[in-house]
């Protein structure tokens, strides 16, 4: 179970360890979340706009950039 500011959702394992790694502060390089179970960056990034919805759902926005990959709440 994945809770935020909006509410909760359920997660997959995958899914889970990979929040579990981008939940610290700061940008995360795709290469290192890779270990949660993901095969390669394609898959990761597929995975993460699929999942990207469920985020908004509960008050959480993926934000991708060349910089790496962050969870953040939305600004008001």
């Amino acid at each position: 179970m994945l809770t935020g500011p909006g509410g909760g959702i359920g997660v997959s394992p995958v899914l889970a360890h990979t929040l579990a790694i981008l939940s610290p502060p700061g940008r995360h390089m795709p290469e290192s979340v890779l270990a949660a179970g993901w095969r390669d960056v394609d898959h990761l990034r597929d995975g993460l706009s699929a999942f990207a919805g469920k985020l908004a759902a509960v008050g959480l926005i993926l934000n991708r950039r060349k910089t790496g990959l962050r969870i953040t709440r939305p600004k008001p």
